[in-house]
């Protein structure tokens, strides 16, 4: 019988084959696609591989078109969580783990939620 090869599922639920422990990470990423970001995400995998990063969530601002830029950078030396940062009228807040391509609440969603009388 031929064997089964297994895709990878992309975003992973954890870091291969590591268990409980400390890991060293960065919650808040900005490719070039963002405002101030500079670094396309090659860079900012290959930058946080050579820095001893274990993890990165890549954080756009209100987007999630660059989600199927970083499947193939992810692997067992590197957990990427996707996410981006959500502006609302009151500031911003970073949305992690969400589905490929999947937006969080767009902005003007969250305007009209947290709107003050």
């Amino acid at each position: 019988m031929a064997e089964r090869v297994r895709e990878p599922r992309f975003p992973p639920g954890r870091a291969a084959g590591r268990g409980r422990g400390w890991y060293r990470g960065d919650c808040h990423v900005h490719s070039m696609r963002s405002h101030g970001g500079e670094l396309a995400p090659t860079q900012l995998a290959a930058g946080a591989c050579a820095s001893g990063l274990d993890f990165i969530a890549t954080t756009e601002h209100n987007t999630a078109d660059m989600h199927g830029a970083w499947g193939r950078l992810a692997g067992d030396d590197l957990l990427v969580i996707l996410g981006q940062e959500v502006t609302t009228q009151t500031g911003h807040w970073l949305a992690l783990g969400i589905d490929p391509g999947q937006p969080a609440t767009p902005t003007w969603k969250a305007r009209s939620a947290y709107r003050t009388p």
